[in-house]
């Protein structure tokens, strides 16, 4: 991990986070909204996801904590955008099939 900033989330469905990491993504998606991903200092994962209410979607201001990458990764595999974000994570969305 490069050098660690301070960082406070806001939480609304609880606590807020207060933590030293880096935000490893920082994107908008269409539908979804802007996603965060951070990693803190001490290896955990932070999912941040923010929407605006529009004709088709209600507003969503969700924060999650995952243990590892792994973790992350199967939460945003059940996301359309899920391939394209764990891509940029250098993690191939593929299965091997016999």
């Amino acid at each position: 991990m490069s050098m660690a900033t301070e960082f406070v989330i806001y939480n609304p469905g609880g606590p807020d986070l207060e933590f030293e990491g880096e935000c490893l993504l920082d994107r908008y998606y269409q539908g979804m909204g802007r996603l965060r991903v951070y990693e803190t200092s001490g290896g955990k994962f932070i999912l941040q996801q923010e929407r605006n209410a529009s004709r088709n979607s209600t507003a969503l201001h969700r924060v999650e904590v995952y243990e590892t990458f792994n973790d992350l990764a199967g939460e945003l595999s059940k996301s359309w955008a899920g391939k394209d974000i764990l891509e940029r994570f250098g993690q191939p969305f593929r299965i091997s099939i016999d």
